[in-house]
């Protein structure tokens, strides 16, 4: 049988250097922790993977009735708490989704066509699909 090359060694104590400490177990094992080499790749294949929808096109009709219901709800109840289904386009990619949100108008912003909520909201009117 052949025999070990290293038990010479292996009750030797481990050799600590005069200058500089040793390094926390944590510190150590943090140089073997993974890291991605690739920045932004998770992200990039998570935007992939989305879904997105294409927004829905309303006919006149569907137009005017929410333009009825919006001009209603500004001058006979300001305040009310209203449901809003809208078409928020995706930034990275074509289509978008309808998000659903519910709050208080604070201001009918004409000169950028949007309704503003109290949270701070800003919807565009072109992309309201439904109001309740």
């Amino acid at each position: 049988m052949k025999e070990n090359p290293y038990l010479d060694m292996i009750d030797l104590e481990h050799p600590t250097s005069q200058k500089h400490p040793r390094m926390p177990a944590l510190m150590r094992a943090a140089q073997f922790s993974p890291f991605s080499a690739l920045i932004g790749y998770a992200e990039e294949i998570d935007e992939a993977g989305m879904l997105t929808e294409e927004k829905i096109m309303l006919s006149e009709d569907d137009k005017n009735e929410l333009d009825r219901k919006l001009r209603k709800l500004m001058y006979e109840r300001p305040e009310k708490d209203v449901c809003l289904t809208y078409f928020k386009e995706d930034g990275k990619k074509e289509g978008g989704k309808y998000i659903t949100v519910q709050g208080t108008i604070k201001k009918l912003d004409g000169y950028e066509n949007a309704i503003i909520l109290s949270d701070g909201t800003k919807i565009n009117l072109e992309n309201i699909l439904e109001m309740n």
